[in-house]
């Protein structure tokens, strides 16, 4: 399977508009917006990222444990990631959204899904980063996928219960915001700190802010 294939656009109704290209690194800076807003509201962030990577041969690690029957083998996990920036010495939290569609074919028929899951990274220092995401072998290999794309859309939380601030966005597809035009769901998408690669390289990657228990919400 081409993970990297654009799909159609006339295949497509909602992703029938057409824009250019965009570049792939983007350089995103965040000021203050609006007139007569506080300054603390609207952080002023230095962040650049670059286009979503797509993979779905990311096999699974080999732990080894004494009184556990050995692995027979490695299943193909589907993992998105993407390289960012931050310019700041510090960034208290960022937030990526990521989206992933997934085209299969059901009884002939073309179905287009797409995953929604955001992530909050915290205490980010200056420097390059990676964000990911992932979908279970199993799981992934049951939606007989003929193409994947994905979206990662990066905010900021806003001071004193402001609403996020959208720091920018990257694709693999060139349509505007495609994300918004398809319904998604949660729940498929899992964070590095939900699969077996939690502890694999784990100074390399943020740290990920854990939401609270429902119940305690």
């Amino acid at each position: 399977m081409k993970l990297s294939s654009i799909f159609p656009a006339a295949a497509a109704a909602v992703l029938a508009f057409a824009v250019s290209a965009s570049a792939q690194t983007r350089a995103l800076s965040h000021g203050p917006v609006g007139a007569g807003m506080p300054s603390a509201a609207a952080p002023k962030i230095g962040f650049r990222m670059k286009k979503p990577v797509i993979d779905d041969k990311l096999r699974s690690p080999l732990y080894n444990a004494s009184g556990e029957r050995s692995q027979s083998s490695q299943k193909a996990w589907l993992r998105v990631s993407v390289e960012y920036e931050t310019q700041n010495e510090w960034t208290d939290q960022l937030d990526f959204t990521f989206y992933v569609l997934v085209r299969s074919a059901k009884n002939g028929e073309r179905v287009d899904r797409v995953f929604r899951k955001t992530v909050s990274y915290v205490d980010i220092a200056k420097g390059r980063h990676v964000a990911d995401v992932f979908i279970r072998p199993n799981t992934f290999a049951r939606m007989e996928a003929k193409a994947v794309q994905a979206a990662v859309v990066v905010s900021v939380r806003g001071a004193d219960g402001m609403a996020p601030i959208e720091l920018g966005s990257e694709s693999t597809l060139d349509q505007r915001e495609w994300w918004k035009s398809i319904p998604s769901s949660e729940g498929m998408l899992l964070n590095r700190d939900e699969t077996p690669f939690a502890f694999l390289a784990y100074d390399n990657y943020e740290l990920i802010k854990r939401e609270p228990p429902r119940g305690d919400r």
